[in-house]
């Protein structure tokens, strides 16, 4: 149970690699922590659980990108480092939703398997392309976001009917 927590970041490094070390060796490894710093840079696979409940499960970047799409997120928002943006190029990223950043712009896309298209677009277009980086939240926003959902309603459950009478009964 959070067996990071007060440590100084020499004791945080430490504790990490004896951790990895037991995964290694084939361990399962149960990291119960609310420090969902931590859990983002230890964990390869996470639950959340609220009352008991299993809201999600899977990798980091599942639980981050579930949480997204469960929010009506429309994908993940891209940086892009590139050379000079043709007039034209831009006016077509403008239209898809890109924002101009210093040395480059971000633009929104359904998941990150669009972006080696939108950069093969783009070299097409002779822009040169130096870095490209998905943004997304850290866990704890993620986390954060899918505790204040409203809660879904559920359906009154059926009423309970008896069995049928059994054979020769």
């Amino acid at each position: 149970d959070e067996p990071t927590d007060g440590l100084d970041p020499v004791g945080r490094t430490e504790i990490r690699s004896v951790i990895r070390k037991a995964v290694e060796a084939g361990t399962t490894v149960f990291f119960n922590s609310h420090l969902l710093a931590e859990v983002e840079v230890i964990c390869d696979e996470l639950a959340i659980l609220n009352q008991g409940e299993l809201l999600m499960q899977g990798s980091v970047g599942e639980i981050k990108e579930g949480v997204a799409a469960s929010k009506g997120g429309k994908g993940l928002r891209v940086r892009f480092i590139t050379g000079e943006v043709p007039g034209e190029v831009w006016e077509e990223l403008r239209h898809e939703g890109g924002e101009r950043e210093p040395n480059g712009f971000t633009l929104f896309l359904e998941d990150r398997e669009r972006i080696p298209a939108k950069v093969a677009q783009l070299c097409q277009a002779e822009v040169k392309v130096y870095e490209v980086t998905p943004l997304q939240g850290n866990l704890e926003q993620a986390f954060v976001s899918l505790l204040s959902a409203p809660p879904t309603p559920t359906a009154p459950a059926a009423p309970a009917q008896p069995a049928p009478p059994a054979e020769g009964a």
